[in-house]
């Protein structure tokens, strides 16, 4: 699980994917120039629909497939083994800087945007849990919400909650009006999150095993 996440990878646009068909197409147009010149109507059909095949080959080398991760329960746990503190890690790093760069810092509210198990908000906790009153985390998964929401519960599901003010959600706000004080955001949409950010918005991914870390500010 960690292994493919590590090189997981947001998907391509259908702009750029049609612009590399074309670009593939042509090159293969080239090869076929002379065949064509030389070859009945029969043969020139086979010929393009070998074209066809290939272009469709190369595609499929050469662009990444993209297709959503979706989270059994089992899955989650497996994310939780081999992401949870890696991820809690670099987040704490992240927040130590911020903290350096802006000592009078002191949020009230967190939107963790892809917030899976839960890390930003442990993160953001341990930082400026003296000052935070919200933690606004959504995850399409609702497996990973319930996963969160355990954690935070101590593994009992009839527990209380080591932090107050937490939220999980499915899905984004309709409205971006309500702006948070830090926004993190795991993946992409970093225009329309930044609208919904007052101060600081950490881009936090992981790509082959390098690690981005930025601090927007207003």
């Amino acid at each position: 699980m960690d292994e493919f996440i590590s090189v997981f990878f947001i998907p391509v646009e259908e702009s750029e994917l049609q612009e590399k068909a074309l670009l593939l197409e042509q090159e293969e147009l080239e090869k076929d120039y002379n065949k064509s010149q030389e070859s009945t109507t029969e043969e020139n059909a086979k010929l393009e629909q070998s074209r066809k095949d290939r272009v469709l080959y190369k595609l499929k080398r050469t662009v990444y497939h993209w297709k959503p991760i979706d989270y059994t329960s089992h899955q989650g746990l497996l994310y939780l083994a081999g992401r949870l503190a890696p991820d809690y890690a670099s987040l704490v790093q992240i927040f130590s800087e911020v903290k350096k760069q802006d000592p009078e810092f002191k949020p009230k509210t967190v939107f963790d945007f892809g917030s899976g198990v839960g890390s930003t908000m442990w993160a953001a906790n341990s930082a400026w849990g003296e000052s935070i009153g919200e933690y606004f985390c959504v995850d399409v998964s609702s497996n990973m919400n319930n996963l969160a929401h355990l954690l935070v519960q101590g593994g009992d599901v009839n527990g209380r909650m080591f932090m107050n003010g937490i939220y999980f959600r499915q899905f984004l706000p309709a409205s971006n009006e309500v702006r948070r004080a830090l926004f993190n955001c795991k993946c992409q949409l970093y225009g329309y999150t930044w609208r919904m950010t007052c101060q600081f918005m950490p881009i936090h991914t992981k790509l082959r095993e390098v690690s981005n870390r930025h601090q927007l500010l207003k």
